[in-house]
């Protein structure tokens, strides 16, 4: 993982944003807005300084704060297509095949650990 302090302002004003809104609906214009930049300059610089776009690297740590949630419950004491739907993944089926990407296996599979 990339140490934060190092990134480019532009880009480390809007990560830490995006950190502190993960569980909440974001769009480009609000990066953009609050990176201070324009929307092809927020682009480059996230590929330049991450290696992907903003919205790759939202779904990204998404990913990985549903993992962390799963990893502390049981089955059955949390419903996976809520998760999904409140973490910004509308359809199921969606999150899944992504998940299933990110970390070779299915969330019920983390779940039932």
């Amino acid at each position: 993982l990339h140490q934060r302090s190092l990134l480019p302002g532009v880009v480390k004003r809007v990560v830490d944003y995006i950190h502190a809104h993960l569980d909440q609906p974001l769009s480009i214009d609000e990066l953009v807005a609050v990176s201070g930049a324009s929307r092809r300059t927020l682009e480059s610089a996230f590929r330049r300084s991450l290696g992907t776009s903003p919205r790759r690297y939202i779904q990204q740590r998404r990913l990985e704060a549903l993992r962390e949630l799963l990893l502390r419950h049981r089955p059955g004491e949390v419903q996976l297509s809520e998760l999904a739907y409140r973490w910004g993944f509308p359809q199921p089926s969606h999150f899944t095949s992504a998940y299933k990407q990110a970390f070779g296996e299915l969330p019920s599979q983390t779940l039932a650990r």
